[in-house]
């Protein structure tokens, strides 16, 4: 009887158990749901802002022509070559 009764209190205790175990990671996959839904919010943001400035990039791109980057064109001639590559317009450097 007392073996039952040993058995019956460790089964209620390994139920006690999993069941603030269950608990515990309902709260954090509450969090993680949360915590997905803000970045993927945020990151809808900056989706749209990119695509605005890609959109008014690609508008604004057939109104400048040689003529108007000639200017541009001079003034990266007579820049030292030692010159930052920000200042010349260079890329990946």
């Amino acid at each position: 009887m007392l073996f039952i009764q040993d058995v019956n209190k460790v089964y209620e205790d390994v139920n006690k158990k999993i069941e603030e175990l269950r608990e515990e990671m309902a709260k954090e996959v509450a969090t993680l749901e949360h915590n997905y839904s803000s970045l993927h919010k945020k990151l809808d943001v900056i989706a749209d802002v990119v695509t605005k400035y890609v959109t008014m990039y690609e508008s604004l791109h057939p109104m400048v022509g040689t003529k108007e980057l000639s200017p541009l064109a001079k003034l990266t001639q007579i820049m030292p070559t030692d010159a930052l590559p920000i200042a010349t317009g260079v890329k990946g450097c």
